[in-house]
């Protein structure tokens, strides 16, 4: 629609004529003229939301069918049921998955059941929900004989059954509702035909669609996936696995820290209650990240905290992009810890602003090198310099045919920070024991590394001592 000033001219001396529209818009403005300031405005006029926001995390069947296989449907299965525990706090010791879908099994590849309330959730309809996984496709018939040998229900099924439980085979291709209903039905009439009396409420089959929901519900899970679909197109958010994965975690053995159980208890008891925050700050080197990679991890065979962890490095990630995937989750009330690692002081507070949203399910923890100037509050953890024990057996897991007192001189020299002794001990070249090595030259083993000495050695041990001597030597 033309309808610049230049057109306005034309039609005012008649040489052209207006279009329909902007005759249209003239009388509609001629009856209304407090619109006339709205357009002038340069401002749109705001829409409502006709809905609640997507989630910022989602899978389809389609991506079901192309990322599931015989190894990983197990795992997908296992992050589900570990994140309905956690969300609705159900004792993670009810849960069972088989490693392998193709071994025998009695008719069970999976399993969750717990005592007390709640009395169901949106996707496990009772306290005894059992699963079989097809990662193929599955007939009518094949359904139907799954549950059923020799005219017998097979023996995990009908406890289950019997019990009053819930039966569930989950496959991972797509079906029409009318095919979904048939499969079902192959099911519930094996199991009647076999002598055993159920309510059709206790047999259901699901398919690579009906699973995308489920892990829509819950986008920690639906990160994992992605991560295997499509890695690196994801947004700024991965999983705890990945997180574990980090080369700075690779090459370094874990090994145990006196520090971990305070900071483990502290952080479990964060996630465990959603609009909790915490900052955890020290110096660069000294195994914050690692620190908070073990305390949210795996614990007692439980997976439930780790499967629900949320992880981004603001160093390696664009800020807007990481505020407004917490905003979108807090809005949608999600529930799962953010894990921000590097990150700013003024992004922090404006995640903690949107965590602490009404309605939000979240949990938030951030990580940096800046130690505050003041007395850190309560939502502030100062994390100390490891201990020497620490970092004398790090290095004695990494050249374990080093001498002992090597262990010692390096734990000295690296005076709580493990990322220096791991740098030296790697970078070590000289067929002398690091014991009776002069500091200067522990220094250019730090520095250099492994890299052929050059021309420029004396340039960056000058500058390396120049930096140290006022005291701002950080590991980067």
């Amino acid at each position: 629609m033309a309808a610049g000033r230049r057109a306005f001219t034309k039609y005012e001396a008649g040489t052209v004529e207006p279009a329909a529209s902007v005759v249209k818009l003239l009388r509609l403005l001629e009856r209304n003229p407090v619109l006339i300031e709205q357009l002038r405005t340069s401002e749109s006029l705001p829409i409502a939301p006709s809905s609640a926001p997507p989630p910022p995390f989602q899978i389809g069947g389609e991506d079901v069918e192309r990322f599931i296989n015989e190894q990983l449907f197990p795992e997908l299965l296992r992050r589900l049921l570990s994140a309905e525990a956690y969300v609705h706090d159900l004792p993670t010791d009810g849960i069972h998955v088989s490693s392998k879908i193709t071994d025998p099994d009695g008719g069970e590849d999976g399993r969750i059941e717990w005592q007390g309330d709640p009395e169901r959730t949106r996707f496990l309809p009772c306290r005894l929900n059992q699963f079989q996984l097809k990662a193929g496709p599955v007939t009518p018939s094949q359904a139907g004989k799954d549950v059923s040998r020799n005219g017998q229900v097979q023996p995990m099924v009908r406890d289950v059954l019997e019990a009053g439980g819930h039966y569930r085979m989950l496959c991972a291709r797509r079906y029409t509702r009318k095919a979904i209903e048939s499969r079902t039905q192959r099911i519930r009439n094996a199991v009647r035909d076999a002598g055993c009396s159920v309510d059709d409420r206790q047999i259901t089959f699901w398919d690579a669609d009906q699973i995308a929901a489920w892990v829509n519900q819950y986008p920690t899970v639906a990160i994992w996936v992605k991560e295997q679909l499509q890695p690196g197109a994801i947004g700024p958010f991965r999983s705890w696995t990945y997180w574990a994965g980090h080369p700075d975690h690779h090459n370094s053995p874990w090994v145990a820290d006196e520090r971990l159980p305070c900071l483990q208890d502290r952080l479990r008891g964060l996630a465990a209650t959603p609009q909790s925050v915490l900052r955890l700050v020290g110096l660069s080197g000294i195994g914050k990240s690692r620190l908070a990679l073990e305390a949210l991890g795996p614990c007692d065979d439980s997976h439930a905290l780790s499967d629900i962890v949320m992880y981004a490095d603001e160093s390696e990630a664009e800020t807007p992009a990481i505020l407004q995937t917490v905003e979108a989750l807090a809005g949608t009330g999600t529930a799962a810890v953010v894990v921000v690692n590097r990150c700013s002081l003024k992004t922090h507070r404006q995640l903690e602003g949107k965590a602490l949203r009404s309605g939000s399910k979240l949990s938030l923890v951030t990580l940096d090198d800046e130690i505050p100037t003041i007395t850190p509050d309560e939502n502030t953890k100062l994390i100390d310099p490891a201990p020497a024990s620490v970092v004398e057996t790090i290095i004695k897991k990494l050249v374990p045919n080093s001498p002992p007192m090597d262990h010692q001189r390096l734990a000295g020299f690296a005076r709580g920070f493990p990322r220096i002794a791991i740098n030296v001990a790697k970078g070590w070249q000289s067929s002398r024991p690091i014991v009776h090595a002069e500091d200067s030259d522990v220094v250019d083993a730090f520095v250099l590394g492994r890299h052929p000495w050059g021309s420029e050695q004396d340039i960056i041990r000058k500058s390396a001592m120049l930096v140290a001597a006022f005291g701002l030597v950080a590991v980067e």
